[in-house]
């Protein structure tokens, strides 16, 4: 009787083992071929990223840790827990981009007050059928394990920074610009789009301080404040189709009811995201406005802003702030170009 059952067993892991085999063929998911890469998105800025994988979309494995209801609608309606419940955010990521040492130890990240509100909004707000990415096969994958605790419970979900977009189910779904610079700063800090999330941070900590200092209603010609002659309009033409521009990211802009791309032209030095990020010395206005000159200098040339605060200097164009110049020890370091909000 002991014989018969012990060869019974022994032909179960033979099956077994077989099926180990068969699953890790070259039709697998996982690979590092550079022939299979067909990723749409670049982060735009010098990268040596051997370590990072290439996987495949679908994963026929749901996610347990992050219960959704259905996929469809509002996911803040969707989720079997309270978001307004979370009291705590923590992000972790294995590697970071463009890092080349290979003994970092990987770190989390806790989030202050601010950043875990705009997850929670973010997510929240989150339209699953508007913001359904629709990617090919395969992509370059970075993930950022999100992590959320609420009620003595966690719930965590894979946020992919390559893309810009939350992992729910078998999908991914679009975050907004606001998580792409949050999560630049932390996992890609010398992009652009970290330079923005800092330049965010110090102008929210200035105008908690000065209040924010409203000056003057003195209107501006657009002439005026337009680099090199182009305004908000056509530089957005330029840069969207300069051969140069990469797209390092997308979001679902719902303003437009349409996806907008995050972009960044290295050799331009131009970023857009939420507004166009102007970094290079070699644009300015007919005045003479540009990237390193002092404040004295900008109050003799266009006088005093219609709304400023230590870090940052905003001006009328027409009946809106479309003009604005970030400081950094009373020096220019970026211009701003904004449409209405």
């Amino acid at each position: 009787m002991f014989l018969p059952c012990v060869l019974f067993v022994l032909s179960l892991c033979l099956v077994a083992c077989h099926n180990v085999n068969s699953s890790s063929s070259p039709s697998s998911t996982l690979t590092n071929d550079p022939a299979l890469i067909d990723s749409p998105l670049s982060l735009g800025d010098d990268q040596d990223n051997n370590e990072l994988l290439i996987i495949d979309k679908k994963s026929n494995e749901r996610d347990e840790k992050f219960p959704v209801k259905a996929y469809k609608g509002q996911l803040g309606e969707q989720l079997e827990f309270d978001l307004n419940s979370v009291t705590q955010i923590t992000l972790f990521s294995p590697n970071q981009l463009g890092n080349k040492e290979s003994d970092i130890e990987p770190k989390e990240i806790v989030l202050d007050e601010n950043f875990t509100q705009y997850i929670k909004q973010n997510l929240f707000w989150l339209y699953l059928e508007s913001y359904k990415v629709d990617l090919p096969p395969q992509f370059i994958s970075h993930p950022i394990i999100i992590t959320l605790f609420a009620n003595n419970e966690q719930y965590e979900l894979t946020y992919e920074l390559m893309i810009n977009a939350y992992k729910l189910g078998d999908e991914y779904y679009y975050a907004d610009h606001e998580v792409a610079e949050l999560m630049s700063l932390y996992f890609n800090p010398d992009s652009k789009l970290a330079k923005v999330a800092l330049l965010k941070q110090l102008h929210s900590a200035a105008h908690n301080v000065d209040g924010g200092l409203q000056f003057y209603e003195h209107r501006y010609e657009f002439e005026q404040l337009s680099l090199n002659h182009l305004d908000y309009h056509e530089w957005y033409e330029l840069i969207a189709e300069h051969p140069d521009t990469e797209q390092i990211g997308l979001e679902y802009n719902i303003a437009i009811n349409d996806y907008s791309p995050l972009l960044y032209n290295p050799k331009l030095d131009i970023l857009f995201s939420d507004a166009l990020y102007f970094f290079s010395d070699q644009l300015e206005t007919i005045d003479g406005i540009k990237i390193g000159i002092k404040k004295d200098e900008v109050l003799k040339k266009l006088g005093k802003p219609n709304y400023g605060v230590n870090t940052k200097w905003s001006y009328y164009i027409g009946d809106y702030l479309k003009f604005h110049l970030y400081f950094d020890e009373n020096q220019v370091i970026v211009m701003l170009l904004t449409l209405p909000v």
